[in-house]
């Protein structure tokens, strides 16, 4: 009972982490539409308002993911699932940490600095990363879903844990 809580708690963190991949990826058309400075001020609000907890959401996703792998048996069906998952959130960690983070936090420099094609160039990488973020996420949501696809091989280990 307590592998099925933490596995499905695992499967809903990682479903939360690429849906929020996939809310930046959305939401990129309308702000593509801002004037520069204004595009630069909505990120850095929404930075402001979200960044800790995306961090919270994605982490606890890696840290029951590595959990699980742990108390999972060596044999298990539902091992490398749940290890592609793993891969995918920690890939997506590591665009945040390396790519996207260190961008946004120049923000306040760029709105006093750059020109106006730094900012569309800004915004063109903002948009590859959180790309890249999003399809890291399909892969870790589509990893896990198989999991519970009913009659497969996987499913029924899961209903036996």
């Amino acid at each position: 009972m307590i592998k099925r809580t933490l596995y499905l708690l695992s499967v809903a963190l990682v479903m939360i982490s690429a849906g929020i991949a996939f809310s930046h990826i959305i939401h990129f058309s309308g702000k593509g539409a801002l004037n520069p400075g204004v595009f630069l001020n909505v990120q850095q609000k929404l930075y402001e308002n979200t960044g800790i907890a995306v961090g919270v959401v994605q982490f606890g996703a890696i840290i029951t993911l590595l959990v699980s792998l742990v108390i999972m048996p060596s044999h298990s069906t539902l091992r490398p699932f749940f290890v592609i998952a793993c891969a995918a959130m920690i890939c997506m960690a590591g665009i945040w940490i390396f790519k996207i983070n260190p961008s946004v936090l120049t923000l306040n420099s760029i709105l006093s600095t750059k020109t106006f094609p730094e900012i569309v160039d800004f915004r063109k990488q903002l948009r590859i990363w959180h790309g890249l973020r999003g399809i890291a996420g399909l892969a870790g949501t589509i990893a896990l879903a198989y999991a519970f696809v009913p009659g497969t091989k996987v499913e029924k280990e899961l209903q036996a844990n």
